[in-house]
């Protein structure tokens, strides 16, 4: 046995898989029908479906806010460490 919780990292994992999946899915299509666009829109709104796909999540599910949280967590502990370093 071991100490770590891998039951739980991995549906976490597998959560946020699933939000990046219809995120991304749904980020894909709004750049294809902005095809005639310039690529600054469209990366401009793919980062906004992507980042309300996630916020949509985020707000229906609890599990979904606190392995962001966690994520954002990891973020800035190396961000941290880079400028210490």
């Amino acid at each position: 046995r071991t100490s770590i919780p891998a039951r739980s990292l991995g549906l976490g994992a597998l959560r946020l898989l699933t939000v990046l999946t219809f995120s991304a899915g749904a980020a894909a299509m709004v750049v294809a029908g902005l095809g005639a666009y310039p690529a600054p829109l469209q990366l401009a709104a793919a980062f906004m479906t992507t980042a309300a796909g996630y916020g949509l999540a985020a707000a229906v599910s609890s599990d979904v806010r606190e392995d962001l949280a966690g994520v954002i967590h990891v973020i800035r502990l190396g961000i941290r460490r880079r400028v210490r370093t």
